[in-house]
């Protein structure tokens, strides 16, 4: 045909589709694997006609098998099967490459776009023949649609904004302790290979995953299996350089949803004569000053989430060491709201992966130099009707089914109610679309859902701490916030009991007042006027001894 390069390979069909040069790349490669053992071993020969178009648009003729003779092959005939196959890798590689310069050449322009966070290639998991380009936008407006449109591509707009459905649809059935334990193997047996494969794979976690139709013999109480549920960026749309997903993994079922995970990190405005829990923060990013400390070396100290601290260096640096370094350099002071209110200087980092039976950790201290706390009050609400909470006894506690209405402030949501859900269930999460301006890993971490149709918490909440009402109604910590997810704003909880484990503290700051020590102090104040009395009466006597002549003496000089 005229513009069309015939190419010919052995095979049982024949067929005609449209086939982009991806294709052409993995079945010439996998066509050379296969390397025949003996050249007496029969095959199926048939005639299969590849047409490749000067454009880049490939296709394939496809009919109806034909039965093939049983023939002996002979080295020469090999040989000649080789070379073709040589060919076809090769004419499927140069190809292949050109597509992937002129898509990475797209993918720069468009990030230039004003509220682009990202952009990848991708072909639908129904259609491989064609190339979408996933936009990922923080603010989608009418000139980035023309921008898009004027480069004559297929896209479709990520909005990285945080759905409120209030709900999730993994929180409805409780697994039992087998079911869960399988769950977390086959985490710790895939997480790790998974996420080195599938760059937008952003959360990995075990759920039970409702069934539309009722198995045999089941009861409304067990219909459900567990599932091992995979979050991409952009469900449906997979990047031109990665496989799919098995369907399984260790035997459990994989069910695919949309999500990404993200970082609670943004601006800074309001200043405080002096510090509170839930106040913002700012060094690298923007977050939340979470709670307050005392540490042994560096005195009063405030906790966060190291994402809003660091910088992507000092992260680089910090991987190098293990996860945990120790700051030195001038360029280490916190500021509230922003710069040059300054209010300490950064300290100490600590990043930890994590794993099954771990979670992960992404907390920052801080030395807090001026502005000190008085209490244990949040900042003032932006909205007049929310309860005024406050935090005095630095109290902390371990996560309890039983107990699991949460509350939290941060410096951008405020004082919001949600629901601990899936406790014990595995998980990991990545931030792929790299808000924190570096990729960083976490693994079980507790969730939190929304309630009462308010998210939980959104960007700028990072470090916000978390909180439950222990047996006597009062605020006990159990966590503080690393991000959450967009698709329906589940957010992620670093487990207190974790974090000062890590920092070597038995407890938080706390700022009710210690009646043993207000005694003991008011005892040794009683002492030290007693101790003056007795000298004053000293003196009064040691006055009334000296003789009158004495006196008068001394009123004479």
């Amino acid at each position: 045909m005229d513009g069309s390069v015939c190419l010919s390979q052995d095979s049982s069909l024949e067929f005609t589709k449209k086939m982009n040069p991806r294709e052409i790349h993995c079945r010439s490669l996998l066509k050379r694997k296969k390397i025949h053992k003996s050249s007496k071993q029969s095959s199926k020969i048939e005639k299969q006609t590849i047409m490749v178009p000067h454009t880049k648009k490939i296709k394939r003729s496809l009919r109806i098998p034909i039965p093939a003779k049983h023939t002996k092959r002979t080295n020469e005939e090999n040989k000649n099967e080789s070379m073709q196959d040589d060919k076809l890798f090769s004419l499927g590689s140069r190809i292949l490459g050109e597509c992937s310069r002129k898509y990475n050449d797209t993918c720069k322009s468009i990030l230039t776009f004003d509220h682009v966070r990202d952009v990848f290639p991708a072909h639908k998991s129904n259609d491989t023949s064609s190339v979408v380009f996933v936009v990922t936008v923080e603010n989608e407006t009418d000139a980035i649609i023309k921008n898009l449109d004027d480069l004559g591509i297929n896209y479709i707009i990520k909005n990285l904004k945080f759905s409120n459905v209030g709900k999730t649809i993994n929180n409805v059935i409780q697994m039992t302790e087998i079911e869960v334990e399988t769950l977390r193997t086959c985490v710790r047996n895939n997480a790790k290979k998974l996420m080195e494969k599938h760059r937008y794979l952003s959360i990995i976690e075990g759920c039970s995953y409702i069934l539309d139709k009722e198995p045999v013999g089941a009861t409304n109480a067990l219909n459900y299996e567990p599932r091992l549920a995979l979050y991409v960026h952009a469900k449906g749309y997979i990047p031109i350089d990665e496989e799919p997903f098995d369907t399984s993994y260790d035997g459990i079922k994989v069910v695919i949803r949309e999500g990404v995970f993200v970082p609670y990190a943004r601006k800074a405005d309001e200043f405080h004569e002096h510090v509170r829990m839930g106040c913002k923060i700012q060094r690298s990013l923007n977050g939340t000053l979470g709670l307050f400390v005392e540490h042994h070396s560096y005195g009063l100290c405030g906790v966060s989430c190291a994402h809003v601290l660091l910088s992507a260096e000092e992260m680089m640096h910090c991987r190098e060491r293990n996860g945990r370094i120790v700051l030195d350099s001038i360029d280490c002071d916190v500021y509230q709201p922003e710069h040059p209110h300054k209010i300490g200087i950064f300290r100490e980092v600590i990043t930890k992966e994590g794993s099954d039976s771990e979670s992960g950790l992404d907390i920052a201290l801080f030395q807090i130099s001026t502005r000190f706390p008085q209490d244990g009050k949040f900042p003032q609400p932006r909205i007049s009707n929310m309860p005024d909470k406050s935090f005095e006894s630095g109290r902390t506690i371990a996560i309890n089914v039983h107990n699991d209405k949460c509350y939290k402030f941060g410096s951008c949501s405020d004082f919001t109610e949600g629901k601990l859900i899936n406790l014990g269930h595995p998980s990991c999460v990545r931030d792929v679309l790299q808000v924190a301006e570096y990729t960083f890993t976490i693994c079980n971490q507790v969730r939190v859902q929304s309630q009462s149709g308010h998210l939980f918490a959104n960007i700028g909440d990072s470090g916000a701490p978390v909180f439950v009402k222990d047996g006597d109604g009062q605020l006990a910590c159990i966590g503080i916030i690393v991000g959450g997810r967009a698709s329906d704003g589940v957010v992620y909880v670093t487990p207190i009991t974790r974090i000062l484990q890590e920092l070597g503290i038995s407890k938080l700051k706390s700022f009710v007042p210690n009646f043993v020590e207000m005694a003991n102090d008011v005892q040794t104040i009683k002492n030290r006027m007693e101790h003056f009395d007795t000298v004053l009466q000293k003196i009064n006597e040691k006055l009334d001894s000296i003789t009158p002549s004495a006196k008068a003496q001394s009123y004479e000089r």
